[in-house]
């Protein structure tokens, strides 16, 4: 019977996959993702290629099938009876092609767009200064002298979350104004950036910077070909693994991934690396799922990553810490974990079906006009379909707050470029 449920769980992810690519004629696109990604995840984990791997239980797998599947609803309730109303209003669908390159290098060569992407940087780099002295140093530099202290001790709670947001965002932007503006200086403030996050050893920003710049270079300057997205993303998973090398030794790894195979050694372990972060976030929401009994935090769980502690110990809501990981060292768990810890598989379904929604909106929103300010949002919102698998990037502060700076941004810099190009262009910007 586990065999029979586990298969229609494949199907229908294999079904829903296909169906996004043929609804969006596209790979991009939030259902084939989000699809595509749990169905590695699900394949991956069936080869159990560590002793912290069992087969998922019978309960696990009707849950996923009820959480993917309300993503799917939510995606195509409002993509089947919202959006053809919207879409018949919408002016955009009049909209003709111009040349979008020419576009960008109007915006940003303009003055105002200058001094603000020069004031974001300045503010940064305060803000950094701030955090290193309240620290007491850098993560990089306790790791090469031997310090006990780690990234973990590093920077002021929820406050290096919204900086490190910002950090994210304008890397990416400076990025853009790399390429289409001729100052070598923001190529120099470019590098600075992307050195912050080796500084404070923080990955998952790191990725956060390389995947959203990788996605603008495909969207606004050249599309990848299928062998440069492969050799891409081959390489930001060797730098992955040997971040992770570099915080926790080989000899370490080996001893606390208790994988299966007795040859492992440096070239090896960035698969190890990668596959054990892939595969163990299901093992311990199997966990989760079929044997931990605990009281539901009814919002709590989920709050705690948004706000800072002192807010929820006003509140007398601090979060109970619920033991139901494999292995302590293996802490990564997808993006159901706090709604579950919440309000059960109800509280998954329902969030995932939100997600499904803002998906939906998000892509739409997207398509029918890519501005500059849309475009940045689609890019986040992909990112946090991706990386579903790995955690929760929607309550994650660097990486979800991005979507709150965009709306600022869309509002105090707009693109106003009419004295460059005549209005009627202006209009039809964005096919």
């Amino acid at each position: 019977m586990l065999i029979l449920i586990f298969l229609l769980l494949i199907l229908v992810l294999c079904v829903f996959f296909l169906l996004g690519l043929i609804l969006h004629r596209t790979l991009i696109n939030y259902v084939s993702i989000f699809t595509g990604v749990w169905l590695v995840v699900l394949l991956l984990h069936r080869m159990e290629l560590s002793y912290h791997l069992s087969a998922i239980s019978e309960k696990t797998t009707w849950y996923l099938l009820a959480i993917f599947s309300s993503f799917i609803f939510g995606y195509f309730y409002i993509m089947l009876f919202y959006f053809p109303r919207y879409k018949a209003k919408s002016y955009y669908k009049k909209s003709k092609d111009i040349n979008y390159q020419k576009y960008l290098q109007l915006f940003f060569n303009q003055k105002k767009v200058e001094n603000f992407f020069l004031l974001s940087f300045i503010v940064i780099m305060v803000c950094m200064l701030l955090q290193v002295i309240y620290s007491g140093g850098l993560p990089a530099i306790w790791l090469l002298t031997g310090d006990s202290r780690t990234y973990f001790d590093f920077g002021i709670p929820t406050f290096n979350g919204l900086v490190m947001s910002y950090l994210v965002l304008i890397t990416s932007l400076c990025y853009l104004i790399s390429r289409f503006n001729t100052r070598k200086l923001y190529k120099v403030i470019l590098f600075i950036l992307i050195a912050i996050p080796i500084l404070t050893v923080s990955r998952q920003v790191l990725i956060a910077m390389v995947f959203q710049i990788l996605l603008l270079q495909h969207l606004f300057i050249k599309k990848f070909k299928v062998k440069n997205v492969l050799v891409y993303g081959f390489v930001i998973l060797v730098v992955f693994a040997i971040m992770g090398n570099l915080r926790t030794n080989i000899e370490s790894f080996e001893r606390v991934s208790a994988l299966k195979t007795e040859d492992l050694n440096f070239f090896n372990s960035i698969f190890y690396w990668v596959y054990m972060y892939f595969t163990m976030s299901l093992a311990n929401i199997n966990n989760l799922f079929t044997y931990i009994s605990f009281d539901y935090g009814k919002g709590v769980y989920t709050l705690d990553n948004l706000l800072p502690t002192i807010f929820l110990e006003t509140m007398a809501k601090e979060p109970k810490e619920i033991l139901f990981l494999v292995h302590p060292n293996f802490n990564v768990s997808g993006y159901m974990v706090n709604s579950y810890l919440d309000y059960g598989v109800i509280g998954v379904i329902f969030y995932t079906g939100l997600m499904g929604v803002l998906a939906c909106v998000i892509y739409h929103k997207y398509k029918f006009k890519k501005d500059l300010y849309n475009t940045l949002s689609f890019v986040v919102f992909l990112q946090i379909i991706t990386l579903s698998f790995f955690t929760d990037f929607l309550v994650y502060l660097p990486v979800s707050f991005q979507l709150v700076w965009i709306f600022l941004m869309s509002i105090f810099l707009k693109p106003r470029i009419s004295k460059y190009v005549d209005d009627s262009q202006v209009t039809r910007m964005i096919k």
